[in-house]
């Protein structure tokens, strides 16, 4: 009998046991899968929001890629436009020069003043540009168009062109193309003041009787700062031609030291 109790008693405590466990169990089983299920669904929709974040992010910038090849497309085709009306504006130049000098080339008579006046605009555009000048016969242009191209020069007008000192100088020597009174003329135009005192000495040294016609222009004078002593010795040094043009100008002899002119007067006995 009490065997049957101790067996019926050990059953007794264990029934109320596992049900007792099976009641806590089940509750934290769902509370735990709530739980999961909660922390995945936040997962989820966190991976949800960032992926539309990015895709959003993507999307501006693909459209910002867009708009930057739109503008380079525009970029590129209003730069071809530009080189295209580059292109265009110098066949029209080249073909106005062509003009020009076919003008003054097709007849050997001179241009009155009317004449020069009408294409004064033309030649002046032309010879403004200096990659357009170097192309240009400068000697015969100006011989042909002095009234209009090489006008007084008078104080505060700006020229509409304006040669460089070496190209003033290159002219002035020029003793084939270029004749004295041409020289004048460009020494009293706006284009005389370019003159400097290596330009005159240049000049003379290769057309020595410019120099009292240099002097005479007032663009240059016997004194320091322009033609010194020393610039007047190597001129005359320069040739023989040279040593007589110096020695025969007035305003040269004043300019020159006892011992420069006995040097120079010896060499020339």
């Amino acid at each position: 009998m009490q065997a049957l109790l101790r067996v019926h008693g050990s059953r007794s405590a264990r029934v109320p046991h596992v049900r007792l466990h099976t009641t806590m169990t089940g509750p934290m089983a769902k509370a735990a899968a709530s739980l999961e299920a909660a922390s995945d669904a936040a997962e989820q929709e966190e991976l949800t929001r960032r992926l539309a974040a990015m895709h959003s992010e993507l999307q501006l910038l693909q459209d910002r890629r867009a708009e930057l090849q739109a503008l380079l497309d525009q970029a590129g085709t209003a730069a071809e436009a530009v080189q295209d009306e580059e292109d265009r504006a110098k066949e029209e130049i080249a073909s106005c020069a062509s003009d020009l000098l076919e003008i003054l080339t097709s007849s050997g008579e001179e241009l009155d003043s009317e004449d020069q006046e009408s294409l004064r605009v033309v030649a002046e555009a032309l010879l403004a540009e200096p990659a357009l000048r170097a192309d240009l016969p400068l000697p015969m242009l100006l011989l042909r168009m002095p009234l209009a191209l090489l006008p007084p020069d008078e104080a505060g007008a700006e020229p509409a062109y304006r040669l460089a000192p070496e190209e003033l100088a290159a002219l002035l020597a020029n003793q084939v193309q270029v004749p004295l009174w041409l020289c004048e003329r460009l020494l009293a135009s706006a284009q005389g003041r370019m003159l400097g005192p290596p330009e005159a000495l240049a000049a003379a040294a290769q057309r020595p009787e410019l120099l009292p016609r240099l002097l005479a222009s007032g663009r240059v004078a016997v004194a320091a700062g322009s033609l010194d002593e020393e610039h007047l010795v190597v001129l005359a040094e320069s040739s023989p031609e040279a040593r007589q043009a110096v020695l025969a100008e007035p305003r040269c002899l004043m300019g020159l030291s006892d011992g420069a002119l006995r040097q120079l007067t010896v060499s020339a006995a």
